[in-house]
Order: structure tokens, then sequence, then C-alpha cells
């Protein structure tokens, strides 16, 4: 079952660049809304990224990372 968001004091000139970036994609802003949550919500948190993180094997580099910057500034 679908559930209902309100969204309340949002400024004049808030609404007007919704309104006008939805119109610009042939949306309402609804619609616009909707989509700006859809993408948000497809994103890990900093919090999911930072666990998947810790969940990795350490890598072992041949070399360090201040190594590797000076190679790929050399060879530029």
């Amino acid at each position: 079952m679908n559930k209902h968001v309100q969204i309340r004091n949002v400024p004049a000139s808030k609404h007007r660049k919704l309104k006008a970036r939805a119109a610009s994609k042939g949306m309402t802003i609804t619609e616009y809304v909707k989509r700006l949550i859809d993408n948000d919500l497809d994103k890990p948190t900093w919090d999911e990224i930072a666990e998947r993180m810790k969940q990795l094997e350490p890598l072992e580099l041949k070399e360090t990372s201040a190594e590797m910057i000076r190679h790929h500034r050399d060879s530029l």
C-alpha cells in the first residue's frame, strides 16, 4: 500500500525551482520528488559503506600511495 508524504514550509523560491526542474523533464513535482527520493535511497549510506569496507581483506601493495602518486606525476 502506498503511503503519503507531505512536506510543509517549503519556501516559495524552492517550490518554483522544483516546479521548473520537474517541468524541464516533463514531470510533475510529485514525480520529480519521487525520483529524487528513489535516487537517494538507491545509494548506500556512509555507515553502510564503512561496514562494507571493514569486511574487505587488506590489500598488499608493491609500493606506497606516495610512491604511486610520484610515479604518476613523473609520467605526465
